[in-house]
Order: C-alpha cells, then sequence, then structure tokens
C-alpha cells in the first residue's frame, strides 16, 4: 500500500470514528461497503467522494448536517497555490473538479464515551 493510500485510509478510519462519536451509528458493513465503494469510483473527485459516502453511512436527512461537516473537516478540499498569491474570490475555476486536499489537516482527536456508554468498546 502507498503512503498516500494509507494516508487516505487513515483518514477514512478516523471519520468513521468522529461519525459514531457523533451518534451516528456506523456498522462494520457499512463501512466495508463506502469503502467498496470507493474502491469502484477512485478518491479523485471530492464531491463524488462525498456522495459515495453519505450513500453508504448516512441513514436519514437530518444526520446529513453532521456528516457534511465531519466531511468538511477530514477531507478537506485541494488548495492551489498560484504565483502571486490566491485569486480574489477564491480558487475555484470552471469546470476544474473539486479535488481532496492530499494531506490534510490533521484530524481531531475523537474523544473516547464515557465508562457506562454503550458505544464503548
Amino acid at each position: 500500500m502507498t503512503r498516500d493510500a494509507s494516508g487516505l485510509l487513515d483518514r477514512h478510519l478516523a471519520f468513521i470514528e468522529a461519525l459514531r462519536g457523533a451518534g451516528l451509528s456506523v456498522s462494520l458493513a457499512e463501512d466495508l461497503d463506502s469503502v467498496a465503494a470507493l474502491g469502484a469510483v477512485g478518491w479523485g473527485d471530492r464531491a463524488q467522494v462525498r456522495d459515495v459516502l453519505a450513500a453508504t453511512l448516512v441513514k436519514k436527512q437530518a444526520q446529513r448536517t453532521t456528516f457534511d461537516a465531519l466531511f468538511d473537516v477530514y477531507f478537506p478540499r485541494a488548495r492551489r497555490r498560484r504565483r502571486g498569491g490566491p485569486r480574489p474570490g477564491g480558487d475555484r475555476r470552471r469546470g476544474r473538479r473539486d479535488r481532496l486536499h492530499p494531506g490534510g489537516p490533521r484530524a481531531p482527536r475523537v474523544p473516547r464515551p464515557a465508562r457506562g456508554d454503550p458505544r464503548r468498546r
């Protein structure tokens, strides 16, 4: 496994734990389904990654806001640096795909549930 693939897998696992920590119930089967779906479509298009993960992990529309907020933390947009600094109004170009940032910020640490909490392993 390449270093980039390993980093994406680690980030994916941390994302799943963050979803669980935020109250979304994500089973092992759903996690494996999401990985299989990502294997089929690839990691190159951030919007497609978001849609695939949402389709496999979000059960209720009310959970989508939490999912989207955590997705933006764990899978930030790629930033392209241009000579002379960023373009005014952002770096969105017509027809440009929304790509994942390869390094991304370190995922925030998810607090462990308290003793007696049924989510604690």
